[in-house]
């Protein structure tokens, strides 16, 4: 086994609200999709997809499913999304990542995903003056051709808010979680932000008007393990 492995410490699993909310992680404004792994575990299939490495800790968000698929097929148009597990890749206006279907996952992916009261290390906090703040730090690498941060939507002690994951420059090792608190609940999908009308930022379902950089919102079943606010 070399150093790395022995290192790794124990992936933290991080369930997401629903099939739409993944499939929207994973698809949604990405250049390339994001593969996507299928394992079963506690009697349940899942599927989960790793976004980052904080402290040598792999974070994967994943959701349970029951129905089954070569690959996950989403479609938003008109403020309306379309996810569906398919075999084939024939729908040509669908955005499709692979789905790779796992006979053994190691024991430590196993401990991750059954452990709750597992003491890890959280992220650095940092509170944006509100959405349209956060939104210029989640979505401002579009302009320069890069997919935007996903923004992760949870309560913590009552209070909505949203929040991104990132490191200050590539080189940065020091991972922190920018969020910003709000009124209520997002009830859409996706943000819109424009430099020229940052009083319009807001959340939407539709993200086919000109002049807005959009985000994509994800939604959490509870509270991030990793953030102690």
């Amino acid at each position: 086994m070399s150093t790395d492995q022995k290192d790794l410490n124990i992936p933290c699993f991080i369930e997401i609200f629903s099939i739409n909310d993944f499939a929207r992680l994973v698809c949604a404004l990405e250049r390339i999709p994001l593969p996507v792994l299928k394992f079963k575990v506690n009697g349940e299939f899942i599927l989960a997809t790793q976004i980052d490495l904080f402290h040598n800790t792999p974070i994967l968000y994943f959701v349970k499913i029951k129905e089954e698929g070569n690959f996950i097929m989403y479609k938003q148009k008109n403020g309306k999304e379309t996810v569906e597990m398919s075999n084939s890749t024939k729908d040509r206006m669908g955005i499709y990542t692979p789905i790779i279907s796992l006979k053994k996952i190691p024991e430590i992916f196993e401990d991750g995903y059954k452990s709750e009261n597992i003491k890890r290390q959280k992220y650095l906090l940092m509170m944006a003056e509100d959405l349209s703040n956060l939104c210029k730090l989640a979505l401002y690498k579009v302009l320069h051709g890069e997919e935007p941060l996903p923004l992760f939507s949870f309560t913590n002690n009552d209070v909505p808010l949203v929040g991104t994951f990132t490191r200050m420059d590539d080189a940065d090792d020091i991972p922190i979680f920018f969020y910003t608190n709000l009124k209520k609940k997002p009830e859409h999908g996706f943000v819109k932000y424009s430099s020229s009308i940052p009083e319009k930022t807001g959340f939407t379902d539709n993200t086919e008007d000109h002049g807005y950089l959009y985000g994509k919102i994800i939604r959490l079943c509870e509270k991030h393990p990793l953030v102690e606010i």
